[in-house]
């Protein structure tokens, strides 16, 4: 008693030295009791809640997946499983929204009735061009209900799943190839945001990640099953009988649905081989329809290689025999023209030696011409003293007549004017044949001179002629030369561009064989 009562005094002294921390302790240890008991009673409400949330949202009770994919058989082979009531197949996917240089990483879902998101602003699709989205995809995004949005997802076309690496291997090949091995998810890649909802299946703000963009999965999309691009399930959710009687996180349900789990466990090898085999079936289906077309483009392609080759080598012998004529037709257009010049320098040497020619007489006959104008005036000036002269004996001819015939004269005188008279007629005659030999020789020089003159005209009127036809075909010639080299030329450029379309076409062949052959061999190893 001693001893506890000095303990107790011991203990009050203490608490009264340091009462302050006692205080902190106490009330330290009624917050915590406090907390405790406070999570200890809203526990069942919270409970309450999230299975009334799961029941109003018919929340899966299992979750199917398989690398291979599901299908309408694994559903109908689902439902014959015990303790399952309800099977749903639906499809996911990772879709890459871009808005500018910003790019959003979307899990795409589908609507159906398990896992129904709840409606917070908006109305549910109606058509399959319409998506539903979250709240932060919104704001993140600067988007409004109303607003569209372009979402790219591409889903591969091959017998494995995407954590197989040959098909990895053979995706990585397709696409340096040039090949495609995928197509789109969606029909319709431009959505129309017609509402915002939650998803049961996100209750956190984790959304996962993925093989696009950054790696993470920052929202979550829903559109209709009617814009999903395959008829092959990502997931089938199941619904079991009388779930609703157990309560979600409760022993019962979790060792209800284990139970199930266990009967879907016998069937799965049965539904993977069969799965295994209906792919094995379509891949050799499909590896024997590609074999023919494999065939048939072969051989079109060999085909085609030799036209083409057939082609080349009928376009460079059709150069070479082009060659071959441009040349000839060159030889004998310079042949040709060699000749014509040679022709045209004679007749050009041939008219300057006329035109020498015509120079020479001319200065001669025009020394001819004087000489004869000179000799023309003497015999005019002789030609006037005879017709003076004659006039002279004219007048005394007609005094002699008049005194003749005057009665008065004597027989002397008479008769000296008859001798006189006869003596003028005889004159008369004289000078009439001299006056006759001046003008006829007067008569021949003109003609002389007039002949002359008219050769001289006609010799230059020759030259000229001359000239003008050696200029005439001096432009024809070099008209016909111009023409010729153009000609030439074009056949020439012409000739080249043959050549280099050739060349092109052989580069194209050679480019395409080596294209044709890697598909050969690519199809080969595929094959094998």
């Amino acid at each position: 008693m001693k001893i506890k009562k000095a303990l107790l005094k011991d203990s009050f002294k203490e608490i009264k030295t340091s009462y302050k921390r006692f205080i902190s302790i106490m009330l330290m240890a009624l917050l915590g009791v406090g907390f405790f008991a406070g999570l200890r009673a809203s526990s069942p409400d919270m409970v309450d809640s999230i299975d009334k949330y799961y029941k109003d949202q018919n929340v899966y009770d299992i979750e199917v997946i398989s690398t291979l994919g599901l299908t309408n058989e694994d559903i109908e082979a689902l439902k014959q499983v015990e303790n399952v009531d309800e099977v749903y197949g639906t499809y996911s996917q990772d879709g890459l929204i871009k808005d500018g240089q910003k790019e959003t990483v979307a899990k795409i879902l589908t609507l159906d009735d398990v896992n129904k998101p709840v409606l917070v602003e908006g109305k549910m699709p109606e058509n399959s061009n319409e998506c539903l989205v979250e709240r932060d995809f919104l704001e993140s995004n600067a988007k409004n209900i109303g607003d569209t949005i372009e979402i790219e997802s591409k889903i591969e076309l091959g017998l494995s799943g995407e954590n197989d690496e040959n098909s990895e291997n053979q995706k990585q090949e397709g696409t340096e190839n040039g090949s495609s091995e995928e197509e789109n998810y969606l029909k319709n890649q431009t959505l129309k945001i017609v509402g915002v909802v939650q998803s049961p299946l996100y209750i956190s703000r984790e959304r996962g990640t993925s093989k696009l963009g950054s790696g993470q999965i920052n929202s979550y999309i829903y559109v209709t099953k009617e814009n999903i691009n395959t008829d092959i399930y990502t997931e089938i959710y199941i619904k079991l009988e009388n779930s609703e009687k157990y309560k979600t996180a409760s022993k019962s349900y979790e060792e209800y649905v284990e139970e199930t789990k266990n009967n879907i466990e016998n069937i799965k090898e049965e539904r993977e081989n069969a799965r295994y085999q209906e792919l094995i079936d379509e891949a050799n289906k499909k590896i024997l329809d590609a074999q023919e077309e494999f065939d048939k483009q072969k051989q079109e392609g060999e085909a085609k290689i030799a036209d083409a080759e057939k082609q080349i080598q009928d376009g460079k012998n059709q150069i070479a025999e082009a060659e071959a004529k441009i040349q000839q037709n060159e030889n004998e257009t310079k042949t040709k023209f060699a000749s014509s010049q040679s022709q045209l320098n004679s007749a050009k040497e041939t008219l300057n030696k006329s035109e020498e020619e015509y120079n020479s007489n001319k200065t001669a006959l025009e020394t001819v011409f004087k000489e004869a104008e000179n000799q023309k005036e003497v015999i005019q000036t002789n030609l006037n003293t005879i017709n003076t002269n004659l006039e002279q004996i004219n007048k005394s001819y007609q005094s002699i007549e008049e005194s003749l015939k005057n009665p008065d004269i004597t027989d002397k005188e008479k008769e000296e004017l008859e001798s006189t008279k006869i003596e003028l007629e005889a004159k008369k005659v004289e000078l009439e044949e001299t006056k006759a030999t001046l003008e006829n020789n007067i008569s021949e020089l003109e003609t002389k001179v007039s002949e002359g003159k008219a050769k001289l005209e006609k010799a230059k009127t020759q030259i000229e002629e001359g000239k003008v036809t050696i200029q005439k075909q001096e432009k024809t010639l070099q008209t016909a030369k111009t023409q010729a080299n153009t000609e030439i030329a074009n056949a020439k450029k012409e000739l080249e561009k043959s050549k280099e379309e050739i060349n092109t076409a052989e580069a194209e062949l050679e480019a395409n064989r080596q294209e044709f052959n890697q598909k050969i061999r690519r199809s080969r190893r595929k094959a094998n």
